[in-house]
Formats: structure tokens, C-alpha cells, sequence
């Protein structure tokens, strides 16, 4: 919620849920190693990236989640 974000900081639910969707992306690149490792490792990667990336525009620990849902838009146009 928009209060919860101006109080602490909030990982939004879309990145801390986003393990899954990766792991289908993953499995359907041609020649993946389909093993627990490397799924660990990609699905780690791909979520690191993302949260030092959002750090990158947004260094506070507070408001979090509006500044990725605006980046996740942006993105998307």
C-alpha cells in the first residue's frame, strides 16, 4: 500500500513473486542446464539485477514500490 511504502521499505510484489515467471523463462531457453543450481543462479541473478536497479534511481529505503511500479511502467512504453 501507498502508506506502508512512505513508512518502511516495502519490496514490491511483483519482484519478490517474480521467481517463477523466471524459472519458465529460463527452462524454455534452448540448451538451459536444467539443474537446481543453475536455475538458483539465473533466477538470482535476474532479481540482484533488478533490485540494484531500482536502488540505482531510488537509494531511500521508503517509497520502494511506487518508484518500481513508475520504472516497470516506463519500461513497458
Amino acid at each position: 500500500s501507498t502508506l506502508a511504502d512512505s513508512q518502511f521499505a516495502v519490496i514490491p510484489d511483483f519482484m519478490a513473486n517474480c521467481g517463477m515467471a523466471r524459472v519458465f523463462g529460463y527452462l524454455m531457453k534452448k540448451d538451459a542446464e536444467v539443474t537446481d543450481v543453475a536455475i538458483f543462479k539465473d533466477v538470482s541473478a535476474i532479481i540482484k539485477s533488478s533490485v540494484m536497479r531500482l536502488h540505482q534511481f531510488n537509494p531511500k529505503s521508503k517509497g520502494m514500490s511506487a518508484k518500481a511500479l513508475e520504472m516497470s511502467l516506463t519500461d513497458l512504453v
